[in-house]
């Protein structure tokens, strides 16, 4: 979860360089740690990516808000990468052949 910079010394006891010389921060994947809350929301949206905020705030009671902030927050961490739209060519009317030559 760190991702460290400069001399950190050695697992024998040695000290570091200069504390100038050594820089932690915070691993991509550490900057947003998920909680029971967002594990929920993220168990409703896996089943139905199209619920409403209000709705998925009243399954968890917390407010709408609450809901649409946590869910931003994991779409800008990348836990979220996007939703998905799946049409029935057919039902709209949409058909096509394609011929394949294969040499």
């Amino acid at each position: 979860l760190i991702e460290g910079q400069g001399n950190f010394g050695s697992v024998d006891g040695d000290p570091p360089a200069a504390m100038r010389y050594t820089e932690t921060r915070l691993a991509k994947v550490s900057q947003y740690l998920i909680d029971d809350i967002d594990k929920k929301i993220l168990d409703i949206l896996i089943d139905n990516t199209r619920t409403p905020f209000t709705e998925i705030a009243k399954r968890l009671l917390v407010s709408a808000g609450t809901v649409h902030v946590r869910i931003k927050k994991l779409k800008d961490s990348g836990i979220i990468k996007g939703s998905s739209l799946n049409l029935d060519y057919n039902l709209l009317g949409y058909s096509f052949v394609a011929y394949i030559e294969v040499f």
